[in-house]
């Protein structure tokens, strides 16, 4: 691998973790961390987009996520013992259940996306509009390349 290769994966990497850092001291007050609040922010997306809710069992979580089942799976235990989602047996399958936001959930997430919107604001200081609409795009090259079977 290139210097420039490592160099390159080093600063993602660093930027990812400060990322992830920042988001978890801005969600302390609601006892949320990033990962706990990225499965929020996928239910709540999809239920603005009025998506079926069979869209909703853990494993499509883990997908979209692109986490683990088990990770998945115990941070949605602990968001359920929290109070933001509930579970409901899937009538399409026994074996799976649905995952749906509560109703206090709902109420905190305008709240919760200030937080995300605070940190986003940060990141992007001193940057120009063409800068960052230049920076969504080179992230999403490198995101479609990773998403690309080798």
């Amino acid at each position: 691998m290139k210097e420039r290769e490592m160099k390159l994966g080093c600063l993602l990497n660093k930027a990812s973790h400060l990322i992830k850092w920042r988001i978890n001291d801005g969600l302390k007050d609601y006892h949320l961390t990033s990962a706990q609040w990225a499965v929020l922010v996928d239910l709540f997306l999809l239920e603005q987009k009025d998506v079926t809710i069979e869209l909703n069992t853990p494993a499509l979580i883990a997908e979209r996520l692109q986490v683990e089942r088990p990770a998945i799976t115990r941070i949605i235990d602990r968001l359920m013992k929290e109070g933001w989602v509930s579970r409901l047996d899937n009538p399409k399958d026994r074996r799976s259940q649905l995952i749906m936001l509560t109703a206090k959930a709902k109420r905190i997430m305008p709240e919760m996306e200030q937080v995300s919107h605070r940190v986003t604001h940060g990141i992007l200081t001193g940057f120009s509009q063409e800068e960052i609409t230049q920076l969504e795009h080179y992230i999403t090259r490198i995101i479609d390349n990773l998403a690309v079977p080798k």
